[in-house]
């Protein structure tokens, strides 16, 4: 199952505009981009680059901006090492970008702890 996730900035006038390499090291992990024949070519930032920990066999997390949002996409993990590292990362964006609420499936979620443990508030539709 794929999951993704984005975290929006607060208020209309505090929009930062963003780096994506400020990103990747705020991560602490190893990063990469994708050729054209899905092989990984390690240690160079693109516009959809992907974060892994070396240490272990797995996907990677893709993480890209999108409308001054930080997005981040997991697709199929392999461990639950790597689902942890994903929500990991979910939380030190969201401090980060100075919020607790974070958009999943089209319902908007928020961290209800420093551990990331996640409750969902309301579904996307119903922001109106």
């Amino acid at each position: 199952m794929s999951v993704n996730i984005r975290i929006m900035q607060k208020g209309f006038f505090r929009r930062k505009k963003f780096i994506i390499d400020d990103l990747v090291k705020l991560s602490h992990l190893s990063f990469g981009v994708m050729d054209e024949n899905c092989q990984l070519i390690p240690n160079q930032i693109g516009d959809h680059t992907i974060l892994f920990d070396h240490k272990y066999l797995q996907r990677g997390i893709e993480i890209y901006i999108q409308n001054h949002d930080i997005c981040l996409n997991l697709s199929l993990p392999t461990s639950m090492d790597e689902i942890q590292l994903f929500y990991y990362l979910v939380k030190v964006y969201c401090e980060y970008m100075d919020t607790d609420e974070f958009v999943k499936d089209d319902w908007l979620r928020i961290l209800i702890c420093r551990w990331c443990m996640i409750k969902e508030r309301v579904p996307m539709h119903l922001w109106t």
